[in-house]
This record gives structure tokens, C-alpha cells and sequence, in this order.
């Protein structure tokens, strides 16, 4: 490739586009990180349906939407499950009253302040691979 080089030293601007349109994909390329979809079960993509991710240590799953209620079963944090529905629970009365987020699960009900949901389970799994480095 010839580099046409002007009178007053500057390089021709034809060539200098080239250059950079060919150094582009390389500077873009500097991460090497895949992720396979290929043998992915589809409702893990799709837009209407939720993933949570455990974030506290120890979660306990109730029966029932409420703190009172007997513990169905347990998950730990970085656990990642489909997310069935969600309920608006509220306690109290007057100023004291206060409105909790409660979601579904096929283990149970989970309170809002244990999980943390995404929009398809390869972001939730992202997160939850960062727990463990």
C-alpha cells in the first residue's frame, strides 16, 4: 500500500481513512470475552419474562407473601430463578403504614429487599459470576 505524502508533509486524506478504517476492528477486538447462546433455552432471552438473582447470603422462601408466614425452603446468594409474579403487600396502619414488594417463585415468595431482578437471565448469571471472583 502506497502512502501519498503531499508537498508540505501531511499524508493524503484518502489514505489516512483507510488506515483508520482498517485499525478500527482491530482496536475494537481488545476483549476477548464470548458468550454461547447456541444451546440456550429461549425463554432465557425473552423480553417478557423476569430472572432474580439472590443477594443476601441466606434467603428464606415463605409460604405466603409475608414475614409471618412458615418458610417454604431456601436459596443462597447467587442463586438465580425465574420469576413467576409479584404482589403489593401492605402493613400497617395510618404513618405507620408501609408497602412491601413481595415476589413469586416456584419455591415460595421472596421479599423485594432479598433479590435483585434483570431482564434475562445471561445479565443475572453476569452478576451472579461476579460473587464468586
Amino acid at each position: 500500500m502506497a502512502v501519498k505524502i503531499r508537498s508540505n508533509g501531511s499524508l493524503a486524506l484518502p489514505s489516512l481513512l483507510l488506515v483508520l478504517v482498517l485499525a478500527l476492528p482491530l482496536a475494537s477486538c481488545s476483549r476477548n470475552r464470548t458468550i454461547d447462546i447456541s444451546d440456550s433455552n429461549s425463554i432465557e432471552l425473552s423480553p417478557t419474562v423476569d430472572w432474580a438473582l439472590v443477594r443476601e447470603p441466606y434467603a428464606a422462601f415463605r409460604k405466603d407473601p409475608s414475614f409471618e408466614s412458615p418458610v417454604a425452603s431456601h436459596a443462597r446468594r447467587g442463586e438465580i430463578m425465574r420469576l413467576l409474579g409479584k404482589k403489593y403487600v401492605t402493613t400497617g396502619t395510618g404513618k405507620n403504614e408501609h408497602t412491601t414488594v413481595w415476589y413469586s417463585f416456584e419455591q415460595g415468595w421472596l421479599d423485594e429487599s432479598l433479590v435483585t431482578l434483570y431482564d434475562n437471565k445471561f445479565k443475572a448469571q453476569a452478576v451472579a459470576d461476579s460473587y464468586t471472583e
